[in-house]
């Protein structure tokens, strides 16, 4: 990687950054999503003050994790979960994108019982997007409720027009 090319992500970051912070008053965070980059990548976001990243696949983030060993660093799992990615992944996620069945809550919590979650809804009723229908997701806060899990919202892909 060059100098040049770092140097213009950790710019277009910093924009970024600014804009947001004026639009929303710190009510909102960006969120890079790493996939297909590097750790220079992330290490460029956390010197212009970036400290969450999302990944997709679970071994790209824990070979990032390992390599970067920053606890700065919020970790946001975005892809699909494995319930057979959950064990390896839950002492570096701390925020899982994408649960959408009360397995993957059931599982996640075995490892970690203050993990925090996104509900993922599916209001298209396009499965292979994943996501829940919208009438699951009051069962789905009970049972993180009841297994210790802390819902942090709800995430989407929106309705087609």
């Amino acid at each position: 990687m060059t100098t040049s090319y770092i140097d213009e992500i950790k710019d277009k970051a910093r924009k970024l950054l600014e804009l947001i912070e004026r639009k929303s008053s710190g009510r909102a965070i960006l969120l890079p999503v790493t996939k297909g980059f590097g750790v220079m990548e992330v290490q460029a976001m956390l010197e212009v003050g970036l400290t969450a990243v999302g990944e997709s696949y679970a071994q790209e983030m824990l070979g990032k994790a390992k390599l970067l060993n920053d606890n700065r660093l919020s970790w946001h799992m975005i892809g699909g979960i494995q319930r057979n990615k959950v064990r390896k992944l839950s002492t570096t996620v701390d925020l899982w994108h994408s649960v959408d069945r009360k397995e993957v809550i059931k599982e996640i919590c075995k490892y970690r019982k203050d993990s925090k979650i996104l509900i993922q809804v599916d209001m298209n009723g396009r499965s292979k997007q994943g996501g829940c229908p919208p009438e699951e997701v009051p069962g789905l806060i009970e049972s993180a409720l009841v297994d210790g899990v802390i819902v942090q919202g709800l995430m989407t892909i929106g309705v087609d027009h």
